[in-house]
């Protein structure tokens, strides 16, 4: 079921909203360099545009959210 057009732009200013909460916080703790995933751009904000088309057009992650933690472990298997 798609949200009506109200809860999309809800949906919109919510996202809006953590995404800028998110970046202040960042901000707010000293870093060194280019920053790949917080940076404008980065992949902070890919995320924040994926999940947003996402809850907008309802596609459920339930299969997916399991696959992403699995490959999650793996990495910080393989990192150690």
């Amino acid at each position: 079921m798609k949200p009506s057009k109200m809860d999309q732009e809800e949906l919109k200013r919510e996202t809006r909203r953590v995404r800028a909460a998110s970046r202040r916080r960042k901000e707010a703790k000293p870093h060194a360099g280019d920053d790949i995933k917080y940076a404008a751009g980065g992949m902070l904000d890919v995320y924040f545009a994926s999940r947003y088309l996402q809850l907008r057009d309802d596609v459920p992650d339930e299969g997916e959210a399991a696959r992403r933690a699995q490959l999650s472990s793996a990495w910080k298997q393989r990192a150690s």
